[in-house]
Order: C-alpha cells, then structure tokens, then sequence
C-alpha cells in the first residue's frame, strides 16, 4: 500500500474531489475528507495549523467519528504535541496511518497499540525528539516507518523491538547517534534511510543483524567515519549510497569488503582521484561517482567491471581519458561525461563503446585537428555523439559535425628550452628541471624518473622538482601530442656532501688557469722569438758597414 508523504498531498486532493465521498454508516469528521477507492477506505484529515489544530481530545474524538473499517487515516497540517496511549484503539483494522508536517512532539509508548494490522507508519516533518522503547512492540505487521525530518538524536538499544516485519525504516534528516545495537529488533529489514542525519561516525557492529538489507542510504553526512568491517556482513545489499560524506584518495574500496550482491554504488560529491572497486566488481551494474577530482582515467580502468550498465563520470575534472579506459564493458548503456575539462576524445575511447549511449556536454572541446579523427570516426559510425567546440575563438558554441573537411594542419612535438644532458649534485641536495616543448596541438610535457632513490620528485607544468637527492640515476622528459611524442634524456650524478667545493666551481677555477697559462705561454713564446729577430738584424747591419767601408778603400786605390 503506497505511503502519502508532502509530495502526494496534492495528489491526494485531486483525488478526493473525483471521487464519491462515503459515509459508512457515520457522518465524516470535519475538516477530513472520506472516500473509496478500489475498496480501500480512506480518511483525510486537514488542518491548518493557524487555526489552532487539535488538543488530545479533538483528536480522540476525531478518532471515534471514523469508520472503524477505515484502511487508510492520514493527518495533515494539524497541530497536535502528543500522540497519547490508545489514542487509535477503535481503528483495529488500519493499514496506514500518518501524520505529516502536524507539530509532533512526543509519542508514548502504547500510542498505537491497538493497531495490530498496521502495515505502513508515517510521522514525518514533525519534531519527535526520541521514540520511547516498546513503541512498536505489537505492531507485527508493520513493514514501513517513516520519520524523516524530525529531531530524533539518539536511537537507543530495544527502540525497535517488536519490529519483526518491518522492511523499509526511513530517518532521514534527523540528528542522529547510532550504538551497536541501535537496530536491534529489525530481523528483516531491507531498506535503511540515514541520509542527511549528521551522523559522525558508524561502529563495527552498528548494522550487525540486519542480514537481509538490500538497500542502504548513508548520503550527506559530511565527514562520516565508517569502520572497515562496518558492511563485511551485508551479503545481500544491492545498493550502497555514500554520496557526500568526505571520501576522499586515501579511500580504496576497503570499506565494500563483503559487499558480494552490490549492483548500484553512489560515491558521487566526495573527493575521489580513483575508480573504487568492491569485493565482487563483476557484479556492479551501476556506478555513480558524479563530481569527484578524477582528471585522468587511466587504462583497464573498469577490466573488473564486466557488467557494467551505467557509469556517471560527469562533474569530475577529467582532462584525459586513455584510449583503453572502458576496454571491455560489453554491457555498458549508459556513460556519462559532461561538464568535464576534455578538449579532445579518441575515436578509439568512443569505438570501443559499441552499445552505449555516450553523453560529452559542457566540455572545453577544441576543434582542430585533433578532432578531425573523432569528427570522421562519428560521420562513418553514424553516432549521435554532440560536440560542441569551445575553442578555437571563431569556431566557439558549433558543433564538431558541422565543420568544413579541411583538416587544419599539427606538427609533432620539439623539445627546446630543455635542461643540460647531465647534472652534478650534492647528496642531499634538491635540483629543478625546465623542460619545454612546441607542437600543434601543444603537446603534455612528462617527466619520468627511473631510479627511486634519486628523492621525491613532484611536477608542475613543465617542470620537475627533485628534493633531497640521494643517488644518482636516469630522467627523461616526453613531450606527446596526436601527431607523435619527442623525448630527451637526462643524467643526474651525485656526490658526497662532505667532498669539498662544489664540483662546477672546481671546473670553472680549472678552466680559467688553463686560459691564463696558455696565455703566459703564448707571450713567452712571443717575446723570445721577438729578442732573436733583433739579434740578428744587428748582425746584418754591422756587416752592410763593413761591406760598405772596404767598397771605398777599393774604390780610392782605383782612383790612384
């Protein structure tokens, strides 16, 4: 039988004008409505609250106006602090009963202890601070309570007791604290609603006994802690709702040991950087994980889901996806992408989704020739795929599919701007490395170490950052875009903190008294060959003297 909540209301009205008002045997009470439907009996009793409601003995005499075959009684809008003992008594034969948005405050104990054929209980929108022990103790036949959106802070030990039907319990938007044994007395219970309950932490034993759950809801409950063992024992449980509690990239599925029937898994608004993986990933059909910190979806990511259905992956910061990240979900209808930070998609990503239904809105697609295979890939597919570019400038709000066929032009990537072939360093000591690369479309610069001793490294941009550096080794920087990938390696070389100088100023010293010596040598080598040429033109001089006297003797004698 369906439960009437503050979304049916005006069903509810709509229905009873269309339909014939009964009387049963005694007149309807005021300010309710009674009517038929599909032989079910049904009373609805409004009253606004401004007009002052009802006191305990309206309400009972409200009660004692009502059919006593009447199915169905729900009170809307009226003001009544306690629900008292036998207040319902004459109503044996209700299956549904609720209070909705009526100012309750405070049940006792025997309230509803003659309903013993009451299915459906709801008392939601009230202010109910606690729920007093043995409250359902001869309800055998209840299988729904619903107490959202009340002040209930504590659920004590035996607060359930009697509870052996009921199947679905809904708390939702108290202000809760929950024991070991806060459960107690709810054998067969399959659907638990604690979302939004300010809860702060769930113990080990906390759900223990509730072997036949299916279905568990502890969204928005910011900063929960959860116990590793917390759901180890719930075999049967379907769906699992950990939407905005604070998961964050320290979390790695721990917690959904155990889980061996899970085919739904919400973690969507928490802070997760990786795909969590239950027990028995096979089984999941659905998995929601909608505003997380994803950025990059890497190979095989979903190898262990093989039945997957749907996958929400939208909200999520991704700016890469690797070609082979959905390889093998055969199954997958659904996947959502939007209002990501993608700028282009492989036609690879998209041809290994044969079956799905792939939703890309809101991202930073930019249409150049990266796209062009995507573009012709989703001509040739026929697939309804809509991109829509936002960049660059002149293209902004098209779609992909309605571009001209010329493929504007992309060059692979060339490393410049790039650090030395080799590096000379203290032990100890920290190092950062610029690495620069040009290409169309501009390629993702990396950094790879390959020896882990050489410190903790951390990159940013292009550029990488080794601190307290201990060994030598290897680094490369790898440029990549479409077109191709460009890649230079590097040497790092380490030497003792106590050895001395640093080794570059020994080099530089070595370097410079090299060019001075050579100098002093180069003006030696000058001045000495300097001093021999003299000598000897003084030589020929003094010769071409004497030479020149004895030409005048000769002369002179032949003159005589």
């Amino acid at each position: 039988m369906a439960l009437y909540t503050n979304g049916h209301i005006s069903q509810i009205l709509l229905t009873i004008l269309l339909l014939t008002q009964i009387k049963d045997g005694c007149t309807c009470p005021k300010n309710c409505m009674c009517y038929e439907e599909n032989k079910v009996k049904t009373v609805v009793c409004i009253e606004h609250i401004q007009n002052g409601g009802m006191n305990d003995s309206q309400l009972r005499a409200t009660i004692n106006d009502i059919s006593s075959e009447t199915d169905s009684l729900h009170f809307m809008g009226v003001d009544v602090a306690v629900l008292g003992n036998n207040t319902f008594d004459p109503l044996s034969s209700l299956r549904e009963l609720s209070f909705i948005n009526s100012r309750v405050v405070e049940l006792q104990s025997d309230t509803f202890a003659g309903l013993v054929n009451l299915q459906v209980l709801s008392l939601s929108g009230n202010r109910i601070t606690t729920l007093p022990k043995g409250l359902f103790r001869n309800l055998r036949k209840l299988e729904k309570i619903d107490l959202h959106q009340n002040r209930i802070s504590r659920l004590e030990n035996g607060m359930f007791h009697g509870g052996v039907s009921v199947k679905d319990l809904n708390l939702h938007s108290n202000k809760l604290v929950i024991g070991n044994d806060s459960f107690h007395g709810l054998p067969n219970l399959e659907m638990l609603t604690l979302q939004n309950t300010s809860l702060k932490e769930i113990h080990q034993g906390a759900l223990l006994g509730l072997n036949k759950l299916k279905h568990l809801e502890i969204s928005d409950n910011k900063g929960l802690h959860i116990h590793p063992e917390t759901f180890k024992h719930l075999s049967n449980l379907a769906f699992l709702g950990l939407r905005g509690i604070g998961l964050r990239d320290d979390f790695r599925g721990n917690i959904l040991n155990g889980l061996l029937s899970l085919t739904k898994l919400d973690v969507s608004f928490n802070k997760l950087d990786k795909i969590p993986k239950p027990a028995n990933a096979h089984k999941l059909e659905t998995l929601i994980m909608t505003e997380n910190n994803m950025k990059f979806i890497p190979k095989n990511s979903f190898k262990d889901f093989k039945n997957l259905k749907e996958i929400h992956l939208d909200f999520c910061n991704v700016t890469s996806i690797h070609d082979q990240a959905f390889y093998g979900l055969s199954n997958l209808k659904i996947l959502k992408l939007d209002h990501n930070r993608l700028i282009s998609v492989s036609p690879a990503i998209l041809g290994s989704l044969t079956s799905a239904t792939v939703s890309l809105i809101g991202n930073l697609w930019s249409c150049d020739c990266r796209m062009y295979h995507t573009k012709h890939w989703i001509h040739q597919s026929k697939r309804n795929v809509d991109i829509i570019c936002d960049s660059p400038l002149e293209l902004l709000g098209r779609s992909l599919q309605s571009l001209p066929p010329d493929v504007p032009d992309c060059r692979a990537p060339v490393i410049k701007d790039c650090c030395h072939d080799s590096y000379i360093v203290k032990q100890g000591a920290d190092i950062t490395v610029n690495c620069t690369a040009t290409g169309v479309p501009a390629p993702e610069t990396k950094f790879s170490v390959t020896s882990p001793g050489m410190g903790k490294s951390s990159q940013s941009l292009n550029t990488l950052t080794l601190t307290n550096v201990q060994t030598g080794g290897n680094f490369s920087c790898t440029a990549t875009n479409v077109v191709g990938v460009s890649r230079k390696y590097f040497l790092i070389q380490v030497i003792s903190s106590d050895c001395g100088p640093d080794p570059r100023v020994i080099v530089i010293f070595v370097t410079i008294l090299l060019v001075i010596s050579a100098l002093i040598l180069f003006v030696v080598i000058y001045v000495t060959k300097y001093k021999r040429g003299k000598k000897h033109f003084v030589k020929i001089d003094k010769t071409d003297k004497d030479i020149s006297g004895l030409m005048e003797h000769t002369n002179g004698a032949y003159d005589l």
